[in-house]
């Protein structure tokens, strides 16, 4: 039996459904976010996906690191500078504080990494297999260690930058990335204490019968 719109609005009205939804559907995927999607809703699916999404972010990870190090050249270059006469010393100050805006960049990337890895491990707490629940726990624990160290090394740097703009648009990282990454690994730790406490309470009920 079909319906229309005029026929059933009190059910379902189908055109407050975009049908150019493809960006969003892929962005929800991306993210590891699949439920309601049709056909990738399931738990398997789910795992599939994130299992693909954390593959690719393992890769950036790796190669922010070598890029980190080679950030850090830049930082020994300009240590490296002449500093005797009036010029020498002004180009190397120029030289600083363009190095540590090139420091910044590397531990923003990771931090913002760090975040989609916190989304990823909470789109599959419940759903992965529970006497492995523990791992998303220390998962999150390891990546708020991560998105907590990059965003020192982002406050070490801004801290002797005097280009004001660069600085406070910095700054927003912690109103921004921070604080969701902080809010999320904390989600996910307290429902992985949860999950912990309730297999405590099964074990115990099998064991009084």
């Amino acid at each position: 039996m079909a319906f229309n719109n005029e026929e059933m609005p009190f059910f379902l009205n189908l055109k407050i459904f975009p049908l150019n939804s493809n960006k969003d559907t892929k962005k929800l995927i991306q993210e590891g976010n699949t439920d309601g999607i049709f056909q990738l809703d399931s738990s398997g699916m789910t795992k599939c996906v994130v299992k693909i999404k954390c593959e690719k972010l393992k890769d950036e990870f790796l190669n922010l690191m070598d890029e980190d190090t080679k950030t850090f050249k830049v930082m020994e270059d300009v240590f490296s500078m002449p500093k005797d006469t009036d010029e020498q010393k002004a180009a190397r100050r120029e030289a600083m504080q363009n190095a540590m805006k090139v420091c910044c960049a590397t531990p923003k990337k990771i931090m913002e990494n760090a975040l989609e890895a916190l989304r990823a491990t909470y789109s599959i707490v419940g759903k992965s297999n529970q006497s492995a629940a523990s791992d998303l726990g220390v998962s999150a624990l390891n990546l708020r260690t991560c998105v907590c160290g990059a965003w020192l090394n982002v406050l070490i740097n801004i801290g002797g930058i005097k280009d004001e703009a660069f600085v406070a648009e910095h700054r927003k990282l912690e109103d921004t990335i921070l604080k969701e990454a902080l809010e999320t690994a904390n989600a996910v730790i307290a429902m992985d204490e949860d999950e912990a406490t309730q297999d405590d309470i099964d074990t115990a009920a099998i064991e009084l019968e």
